[in-house]
């Protein structure tokens, strides 16, 4: 968890893309709130679309939604 953390931090400095995955686990779940908070300062943009990829990074989900949840969100950076 302590790594996790600092992970995020170290990513955040950086300007990094960050992709919580917060159906994965307690720190993820609490990243993935973090960044729903504030999604423009994160993504630079908070429309629809990536509001809804994004919240299914939240979802419990089998292995293969769960990966095209996490695809889906990335094409929707594409986007901007």
């Amino acid at each position: 968890a302590n790594g996790m953390k600092s992970e995020y931090q170290i990513a955040k400095e950086k300007n990094n893309l960050i992709v919580p995955i917060g159906c994965t686990g307690y720190v993820a779940k609490e990243i993935w709130h973090e960044v729903n908070q504030n999604l423009a300062g994160f993504y630079g943009r908070d429309d629809g679309a990536l509001r809804d990829a994004f919240e299914k990074l939240n979802n419990k989900s089998d292995n293969t939604s769960l990966v095209k949840n996490v695809i889906a969100f990335l094409k929707s950076m594409e986007k901007r």
